[in-house]
């Protein structure tokens, strides 16, 4: 899947492949499969079904972590693929028209078919599910949404990278009291938009950061106090969020998700829904040594626990055994 955030999780599995004795290296074209046994895909991107079509004697992985929808409503039977199209429509709806009289009606159309997302990613992991030898997805939700859609995927978080989001820090000078990162343009991320206008109501003024990556967002979090998260699809796991925070030695003030494991509210980060997020975020600025408590929970579960090397190699053994295939790996990440 293309995109800094792949870009940047690649980076990282290619350093914990090292650790872990193998060759890893970023796949960029289909050549690269040359010597390869194990090749990763990141996401849901339709280059993986074209990947994942090509005969050769290679171990094929997908490991997704973007939100999908809620069991109960895939149980329901609502259409997956033509929400999927519903989607992708608005999406290049959105492109095509430029700004003038029609723009606005065009937005709220795109705001109608981005609340289908979550039916396109999927629709994608459906379609990749039979092609693959370990479907992987990041949080037990999502694995929940699958085994709704009649599909088994295992479990295994994204983990910390040095390479990804920078030595841990603790202290230093916090000069951002708030913040939040992420998309709060656009009609995707109306919802958080509407908060954040309440809680500029409420007297809380955070900053905003969108379309930040690598050392830049590392330097901006080793600044920040706290970062406020309200998800685009209510209940979303945000584990690639939590670990950059933390990481930081920022605390996380997020509405609930529906499965964190294996972050636990009250301990690697704070649990408040959106219309309690003001208050709850001044009481933590004001709680210096409470902030320090669950940074330092935060980071002993980084260190010593969810690191990338780890959960590459939970992968592999997923890999190991569904395929029988040999110990000594070339892995490949796209």
């Amino acid at each position: 899947m293309p995109g800094p955030l792949p870009e940047e999780l690649a980076s990282g599995l290619v350093d914990a492949a090292a650790e872990l004795g193998l060759a890893g290296r970023r796949l960029t074209a289909s050549s690269d499969l040359d010597g390869c046994s194990t090749v990763i895909g990141l996401g849901t991107g339709p280059d993986l079904g074209r990947l994942f079509s090509r005969p050769g004697r290679f171990q094929r992985a997908v490991w997704a972590g973007e939100p999908l929808p809620q069991p109960n409503e895939i149980r329901a039977g609502r259409g997956i693929a033509a929400r999927s199209r519903l989607f992708e429509s608005g999406r290049r709806a959105l492109r095509t028209v430029p700004e003038g009289r029609f723009r606005s009606a065009v937005a709220r159309l795109g705001g109608v078919a981005a609340g289908q997302e979550p039916w396109r990613h999927l629709d994608a992991i459906l379609r990749l599910a039979g092609r693959c030898d370990a479907l992987i997805v990041t949080s037990r939700d999502q694995a929940a949404a699958l085994a709704a859609a009649g599909v088994r995927a295992e479990v295994v978080p994204f983990g910390y990278s040095p390479r990804q989001h920078g030595p841990l820090r603790a202290g230093g000078e916090r000069d951002v009291a708030t913040l939040v990162l992420g998309g709060h343009s656009g009609p995707r991320s109306a919802r958080r938009r509407q908060w954040i206008e309440r809680w500029h109501e409420e007297g809380l003024d955070p900053e905003l950061a969108e379309g930040l990556w690598g050392q830049r967002r590392t330097d901006l979090l080793s600044r920040t106090r706290v970062v406020l998260e309200v998800h685009r699809f209510p209940g979303t796991f945000v584990g690639i969020r939590l670990v950059a925070v933390l990481a930081a030695g920022a605390v996380l003030v997020s509405e609930p998700m529906a499965e964190p494991h294996p972050f636990v509210p009250g301990v690697h980060f704070v649990e408040a829904a959106p219309e309690r997020m003001a208050a709850e975020t001044r009481a933590l600025l004001a709680d210096e040594p409470r902030r320090r408590r669950i940074v330092e929970a935060g980071q002993t579960l980084l260190r010593d626990e969810l690191t990338m090397t780890r959960s590459l190699a939970a992968v592999l053994a997923l890999l190991d055994r569904s395929s029988q295939g040999s110990k000594e790996q070339t892995a490949s990440i796209t």
